[in-house]
């Protein structure tokens, strides 16, 4: 009863008055025991062989690399490939709906003045051909097949603005498709203008798929590597 009586004396540690660092280590703790004490960049880590506890004055998040080192920008310099995706879907589907009017109002024009164009054609047998494509209703037809495939292609990219929108990789797969058929008929056409663009739209489909795929690009974490023009600290 006489021990528990006893009042509690803290041993010496020896800290350093400024910086509250303790300055004296014991050499020997007690049998089966090592405590061992030391500072890196004004930080004390204690550490016990026997209690396996780690206690650092800093703490140190863990996967401390930003994911944004691990994100890529679209062209290496502009933004992330998510608002590519949606840039270049909607400037696609804009582009589909410009030309719907150009080939209708096309139509209509050489429709009406089908007597003055052919006056202007000096080739008689061009001239009839022409005449006989119109008569034919070819006019007609074109429309309607322009008009088919491009509204099909606007499906497609409305696809890809879904699948960017709500991180949906068939979305991107799908859209990203329209872009590989273009790049394929450039390359079979030697069409060096269509394949530059067809490589320069498909790109950032195959980006966000492989980001997605590999988490690096997730609804959950997107706000920590948007980028917008080469912002960094969105």
């Amino acid at each position: 009863m006489s021990s528990l009586s006893e009042k509690f004396l803290p041993l010496a540690t020896g800290e350093d008055p400024e910086t509250g660092i303790p300055t004296y280590y014991p050499n020997n703790a007690g049998p089966g025991s090592s405590t061992t004490a030391a500072s890196y960049n004004n930080s004390v880590d204690y550490s016990s062989s026997t209690t396996g506890l780690n206690i650092s004055g800093s703490e140190q998040e863990p996967n401390s690399s930003s994911s944004s080192s691990s994100s890529h920008l679209f062209c290496n310099c502009c933004c992330d490939c998510r608002r590519a995706c949606l840039v270049l879907n909607a400037i696609s589907i804009v582009l589909k709906i410009i030309m719907i009017f150009i080939i209708g109002i096309g139509g209509k024009y050489i429709s009406n003045n089908i007597q003055q164009i052919e006056t202007d054609i000096d080739d008689d047998a061009y001239r009839k051909q022409v005449d006989q494509f119109v008569e034919e209703g070819g006019i007609q037809i074109v429309e309607t097949i322009v008009d088919f495939f491009s509204m099909i292609s606007i499906g497609l990219h409305m696809c890809g603005l879904y699948g960017a929108l709500h991180f949906k990789q068939w979305g991107i797969i799908v859209a990203g498709s329209t872009y590989t058929v273009s790049l394929l008929f450039g390359v079979l056409a030697l069409d060096f203008g269509a394949v530059v663009m067809g490589g320069l739209f498909l790109y950032p489909h195959i980006i966000m798929y492989k980001e997605m795929k590999e988490g690096i690009m997730t609804e959950y974490n997107y706000h920590k590597i948007a980028h917008c023009c080469g912002n960094r600290n969105m």
